[in-house]
Order: structure tokens, then sequence, then C-alpha cells
């Protein structure tokens, strides 16, 4: 995945068995795609630039036929982000609490929902 294919090495474009192709101007980024995606018809190829957002041309192993689809919304929270490191100290500070003043176990009280989001 990258949004500039035309400084990825040919070598490495090249054994990539199917691409989702988003809108790119750049020609350089466009000749990339074009040497590494060979079932991408002249048609598509020049639709590059006018695709809208969340538009996206699939070729490849992938897909029988070169498709252009339409990516919705997120359906899921976004991930990768930093945790809350204040907020995590706490919940175990809190947990460790419990356990020690308890016989319950841990996966009970995760799942007595006394420590939230656990």
């Amino acid at each position: 995945m990258t949004q500039r294919p035309g400084k990825v090495d040919d070598d490495v474009l090249s054994q990539c068995n199917s691409q989702i192709i988003m809108r790119m101007t750049n020609p350089m980024d466009m000749n990339a795609v074009r040497n590494a995606a060979e079932s991408l018809s002249q048609d598509l190829f020049e639709d590059l630039p006018g695709l809208n957002k969340g538009e996206a041309i699939i070729v490849g192993e992938l897909i029988k036929t070169p498709a252009m689809v339409k990516v919705t919304g997120r359906i899921c929270s976004e991930g990768g982000s930093d945790i809350d490191i204040i907020t995590a100290l706490k919940k175990a500070k809190k947990a460790a609490e419990i356990l020690e003043n308890s016989s319950t176990s841990l996966e009970e009280i995760r799942k007595s929902k006394a420590i939230s989001e656990w």
C-alpha cells in the first residue's frame, strides 16, 4: 500500500498480484501503476485522475475482471492509535486492588464489568 507507487521499486510492484487503485494524478505514479497492473485497460487508466473520494479500481488475481468500486465508510472503530496510558494504568491499579482484596478471578471481574472496556 502506498500513495506514491512511482517511488516503489518496479520489482516490488511487479510482485503485487492484485491492486486496489484509488485516485491519482501524478504522471510518475500513474505510469508505475500502468506498468504494474497488466490487466488495467486504457479506459480505466484514463479514469484514475477523475475518481471521486472512496472510488477505486480493482485489478489482478483478486477479481476475475477489472472493476470500479465504491468504498463505503468505516463500520468499526479506528484502530492503531496510541493508548491513553493514564486511563490504562488506573484500570490496572483498580484491577490489582480488587484482586488483592478478593478471591474473584480477573476473568470474573471482566465479566462483571467492574472494570469497563476490559
